[in-house]
């Protein structure tokens, strides 16, 4: 008998963000390092057919929050090459909440990535 294992490792990047108080205007902020706090982060649904099959697969999904948390855009950084992971993995970030990133005190909004690994283990 099986057992799956799904790992989820957050990545956080130097980013280039728009400013607060004008988005259109752009702000960089390479020289700092932002962190979204994740409040709750499901695990995706493992493909039956591919768990059965012993298949597995890393998938990369990169999502905007906004000044609240709230996730705005979502989209596959790097596909697992297998639809089925990839949509798991989709709806696990879908379904994630976050804390708002700050700086110098006030919310912001990041970009924030997350791999989540698809393991069948025997």
């Amino acid at each position: 008998m099986s057992m799956d294992e799904i790992g989820m490792l957050p990545l956080n990047k130097k980013l280039s963000l728009p400013h607060p108080e004008n988005p259109s205007a752009g702000f960089n902020m390479n020289s700092l390092l932002i962190y979204s706090d994740c409040m709750y982060r499901p695990p995706p649904l493992y493909p039956e057919r591919e768990r059965l099959a012993g298949i597995g697969g890393e998938v990369l999904v990169g999502f905007l929050l906004d000044y609240n948390g709230d996730i705005q855009r979502i989209q596959i950084v790097k596909s697992s090459g297998n639809t089925a992971f990839d949509q798991a993995a989709l709806g696990a970030a879908g379904n994630s909440r976050w804390k708002a990133a700050e700086c110098f005190g006030r919310s912001i909004p990041s970009l924030n990535v997350v791999l989540y690994r698809f393991t069948v283990c025997n």
